[in-house]
């Protein structure tokens, strides 16, 4: 969940700078839908409930994402990620090459599951096409976070299949922004993440952290056609996202709902659930029960379910950082 909540924080971050030093603190809450979603919250602790604080620093080709006792230094040069223990004075190195290779095991492992199914289904249908349409509204709201002045823009993207509108079935990727004039110390952070991304992976899914992605897509392939075309938009907005929400939900066909309800009760997640106790279900259903008064935590629409969801916050940012602020600590010993 940590490792979840920490890399989705730099989503919406737009990258237009090159080389430079920058330190950014902000505050990350991830949301998955769901049984399975229901577990994590509720494992994940107060960083679950509440967010996440976390710290980037970048210096020339290397970025240090710490929070609490866990960190992690990617270095562009070494092409290695250093993934630190802060409490136990140790790391462990893991390279871009293992990286890929893991992405290329997962996306294998994809696509055979997707032949087995279209094989077991013996219909011989083809993969659906997609219709894509953005909206993308100025609400003219202003508000001061933080010391930066911003305004609201809200950029929604449908996804639904070819020919068909979206109460006949689809998905929905809602990306609320409060945007302030140009912030160089984020403008460089999303910079160097982008740049990585690209190194390990191919620049294939833009931002983001890829086996994430790769679980979403997953479940819904619509997912990675309404994240395309946020990274495509976002890059032409002025300004930078300094608190943001993204919200992706799918969206029922008629009598779909009823029939996705019936069998929830034979998901593993739901198993899993049951799988922890009694007394974790009653914790459960005491914090589903007091979530539901939450705005976050209602639907857009009671068609919809939420799949994803994430909250960012940027508390601080500065354009400068030393070299010690993005290397392994003096003592430090690395572990197997």
């Amino acid at each position: 969940m940590r490792r979840i909540a920490l890399v989705a924080a730099t989503s919406l971050f737009a990258a237009t700078a090159l080389l430079a030093d920058s330190t950014v603190e902000q505050k990350t809450k991830v949301r998955m839908g769901g049984a399975l979603g229901g577990i994590l919250n509720m494992v994940g602790g107060k960083a679950a409930r509440e967010g996440l604080v976390s710290t980037h620093v970048v210096k020339g080709d290397r970025r240090l994402m710490r929070s609490g006792d866990t960190g992690e230094l990617v270095d562009l040069k070494e092409e290695k990620v250093y993934q630190i223990d802060f409490a136990r004075s140790s790391y462990k190195v893991v390279t871009f090459a293992q990286m890929r290779k893991q992405m290329e095991d997962m996306k294998k492992q994809a696509e055979k599951n997707a032949a087995e199914a279209k094989a077991s289904r013996d219909s011989g249908e083809k993969p659906p096409e997609f219709d894509v349409v953005m909206d993308v509204k100025d609400t003219g709201e202003r508000e001061t976070i933080n010391g930066y002045n911003t305004r609201r823009t809200i950029m929604t993207i449908t996804v639904t299949e070819k020919g068909k509108k979206l109460d006949q079935g689809g998905a929905v990727l809602t990306a609320d922004m409060w945007m302030a004039p140009k912030v160089k110390a984020i403008q460089e952070m999303g910079e160097f993440e982008q740049r990585y991304i690209k190194k390990v992976y191919g620049g294939l899914f833009g931002e983001g952290d890829m086996r994430q992605m790769a679980m979403l897509m997953a479940t819904a392939p619509q997912f990675g056609k309404a994240m395309k075309k946020l990274e495509e938009k976002k890059g032409t907005l002025e300004g930078t996202s300094v608190r943001s929400e993204i919200k992706f939900e799918t969206v029922a066909a008629p009598g779909q709902a009823a029939k996705e309800e019936s069998a929830s009760a034979d998901e593993p997640s739901a198993a899993a659930m049951k799988a922890l106790g009694g007394f974790l279900g009653k914790m459960n259903k005491k914090r589903a029960k007091d979530s539901a008064t939450k705005d976050d935590a209602k639907p857009s629409d009671p068609n919809r379910n939420l799949l994803f969801g994430s909250n960012t916050e940027v508390l601080r940012a500065e354009s400068s950082a030393a070299a010690t602020d993005v290397a392994i600590p003096t003592g430090f010993k690395l572990r197997s």
